[in-house]
């Protein structure tokens, strides 16, 4: 013998097909969804970097006193938005970053070198080797770390669509 399932109106409608005002719900929420990111995507600003090896120098000037510098190698793409004072972010090898921090600084100029045939940028450090959580870092000859160049602040949504940004400008 066979038994009977019985199931109330609504699953029956439910097994039949999605309700018509599920659906409609649905396309409603993902579209203000995405609305919503497309906006915010307009106002949030997010940093365009490039990272880079970095080198720690030091040097005296006439007076004997002693100011810290850095090199990095820039790659030739970034040659056109490569200029002076724009923000650098030193974190060091030897020191782990979450425990000392990282040193701030600002490129100085960048320069070709013949001898190797590439582009280099000399990083001014302000602070000497101070740190964000301000401590001192003890310098050694050649020192190596990656630096975090802050090319521009951009709006997401340009990441998104690069034409758009490039159209918009021109006009």
């Amino acid at each position: 013998m066979k038994a009977k399932k019985i199931y109330s109106e609504e699953i029956i409608e439910i097994m039949r097909g999605t309700p018509k005002f599920i659906i409609r719900w649905g396309i409603t929420v993902f579209l203000i969804f995405c609305l919503t990111f497309l906006i915010a995507s307009c106002f949030i600003s997010y940093p365009e970097t490039l990272k880079s090896e970095v080198i720690l120098i030091e040097e005296k000037n006439d007076t004997s006193v002693l100011y810290y510098y850095a090199q990095c190698f820039v790659p030739e793409i970034f040659m056109g938005k490569m200029k002076s004072d724009l923000n650098v972010t030193i974190k060091m090898d030897a020191y782990s970053f979450y425990e000392y921090g990282c040193i701030k600084g600002k490129i100085d100029t960048v320069i070709f070198d013949n001898e190797i045939n590439r582009f280099i940028a000399v990083i001014k450090l302000p602070n000497g080797l101070n740190t964000n959580f301000h401590k001192t870092l003890p310098f050694h000859q050649q020192m190596k770390g990656t630096a975090e160049i802050i090319i521009r602040k951009r709006r997401i949504i340009s990441f998104m669509f690069p034409r758009l940004e490039y159209l918009l400008k021109k006009q």
